[in-house]
């Protein structure tokens, strides 16, 4: 509830639907919300909007509210705050088109809605899965020092498309030497792996654990000889 400067309560929720047209007496700003309007019509509330939409449909004292109008405010209020969200999240982390409309989703935008905003973004190249699929890909294998299998898994669960994967990992193979990631993870735990007397179990464990961290088979193969003549130095 809000008060004008002669002590008129206006009433933020209507208690009953007065019907269109309407016709804004009064427009108040929120005290909580920076940069926010209350639109009244007889000191009942109307409808909330930011002072984008305010200019934008020039509403103010004496505008008239159909319901046809009413609606597109309405539109209009939730696009905005479905971008400002989608931009908040962007702010903080890269993420793929499929988890940032999970995101908006799962705070209550309609799909219809999180997909006209997600194709704005695409359109400006604020939101570019083959770009953010590569920064992944890029950033797990040098500074994580994952493999291709569990990069190619993550970026799936990422609900980035298969044929954009293989072409990211195939790029990116190209300038990696993975043999040579394989033995420097087995090189940062030796003493772990020299524990092992038998030759065979130690294998076995370190395929094992370069596995874990992505690796396929052939890698893995390429680098055991590399591997084996460097723990027993």
């Amino acid at each position: 509830m809000t008060r004008n400067t002669a002590g008129q309560k206006y009433e933020e929720e209507p208690e009953t639907n007065p019907g269109f047209p309407l016709t804004v007496t009064a427009v108040k700003p929120q005290k909580k919300r920076s940069g926010r309007f209350s639109l009244f019509h007889n000191k009942v509330f109307i409808i909330g909007v930011s002072a984008h939409i305010l200019a934008r449909f020039n509403l103010g004292t004496g505008s008239e509210i159909t319901a046809d109008i009413y609606s597109e405010i309405s539109q209009a209020e939730q696009y905005t705050a479905c971008k400002n969200y989608m931009f908040q999240l962007l702010g903080r982390r890269d993420y793929s088109s499929f988890e940032i409309r999970m995101k908006a989703l799962k705070k209550g935008y309609s799909s219809e809605l999180a997909e006209t905003v997600i194709e704005k973004f695409q359109q400006k190249n604020y939101l570019n899965d083959e770009k953010f699929a590569r920064k992944f890909a890029n950033d797990k294998i040098r500074l994580n020092r994952w493999g291709p299998v569990k990069i190619k898994a993550k970026l799936s669960e990422k609900g980035i498309d298969y044929n954009l994967i293989e072409k990211v990992l195939d790029s990116l193979s190209d300038d990696l030497e993975l043999s040579k990631i394989c033995v420097d993870l087995i090189l940062k735990r030796r003493r772990h792996f020299i524990r092992e007397s038998d030759e065979f179990k130690r294998k076995q464990k370190i395929a094992a654990y370069l596995q874990r961290k992505g690796f396929s088979f052939d890698s893995i193969n390429r680098a055991l000889p590399d591997i084996v003549n460097r723990l027993n130095v």
